[in-house]
């Protein structure tokens, strides 16, 4: 596939994105494989997003795809989840002040439910919604957690829990605080760090196999996107220490994919914008060595 600016990932797929003729996907891809990289169309949804969230209902294999900005370039507000089997997509009722641009989702298989965090509807939010994929309904939690902020890098770990890292909030404010959504107690705390980690929108982030760390780094600390980073950093998650890896890295950017990558390795960043929005069309595996 040619690459994109601002794609969603949920559990391995690529939810739309900006491609470089200014245009917005509304396809689903998949990994055909990881090493080279090789993404296949599965899915096609009804509305074209970059810059949103999305997650994998593992349970009936459908991507549920939340906001973004659509072909106009505006923010759609809506969701919808699609089929990857049949692909049927149904849009979701109620879904207006979820929609949101640069929010976190994750889909909890134990419990049964999705949850999206933050995002912009113009203010930023701090809201979190479950998601009830039984009957497509969200409801609005009471769940005080971080401040309102989107662009948040978002990984889920491997007990379910959504783990999110910076992003960006009002004034601009480049957020460097870590939170943990315990999706059994439907509860969010904070992770004490320590460390010099730079605060960004829409970093790169992977765990490690045995998610001791989390890997942050890439992302774009300018409120409209026009200056992106390129470095490197590890949380180590017992600890709560922050600590740059010194480490040949590829070219700057923002808004790449953050991809699960081959056996043994720590994920995949793909594609993603340079200072100016144009396209960066190189995909690299991180490994530690």
């Amino acid at each position: 596939m040619a690459g994109v600016i601002g794609a969603m990932t949920a559990g391995g797929h690529v939810v739309g994105g900006l491609r470089d003729d200014l245009t917005v996907s509304a396809g689903v891809l998949g990994v055909a494989t990881a090493s080279p990289l090789v993404l296949e169309t599965v899915a096609e949804g009804d509305v074209g997003r970059f810059c949103g969230c999305a997650l994998h209902d593992t349970t009936r294999d459908e991507v549920v795809v939340f906001g973004g900005r659509d072909g106009d370039f505006v923010r759609a507000a809506s969701a919808e989840r699609i089929d990857l089997g049949s692909g049927d997509v149904q849009t979701l009722a109620g879904a207006e002040d979820v929609g949101t641009i640069g929010c976190s989702a994750v889909f909890a298989e134990q419990v049964g439910y999705g949850y999206v965090f933050g995002g912009g509807r113009g203010p930023f939010s701090a809201d979190t919604w479950r998601y009830d994929p039984a009957d497509g309904t969200l409801l609005l939690l009471d769940a005080p957690g971080p401040s309102a902020r989107y662009d948040t890098a978002t990984v889920q770990l491997p007990d379910g829990d959504m783990l999110i890292a910076s992003g960006m909030g009002d004034g601009p404010t480049f957020h460097t605080d870590v939170w943990r959504f315990d999706v059994d107690t439907e509860t969010w705390s904070e992770l004490a760090t320590s460390g010099d980690f730079v605060g960004r929108r829409f970093p790169f982030a992977s765990l490690g196999p045995d998610a001791a760390f989390l890997y942050l780094g890439f992302g774009s600390d300018d409120p409209a996107g026009q200056s992106v980073l390129a470095d490197l950093w590890a949380l180590d998650l017992e600890t709560g220490a922050w600590s740059s890896l010194e480490t040949e890295l590829p070219r700057a950017r923002g808004f790449a994919l953050s991809l699960p990558g081959p056996e043994g390795s720590l994920g995949t960043m793909a594609y993603g914008g340079d200072g100016q929005l144009r396209l960066v069309d190189d995909a690299w595996t991180l490994w530690v060595r």
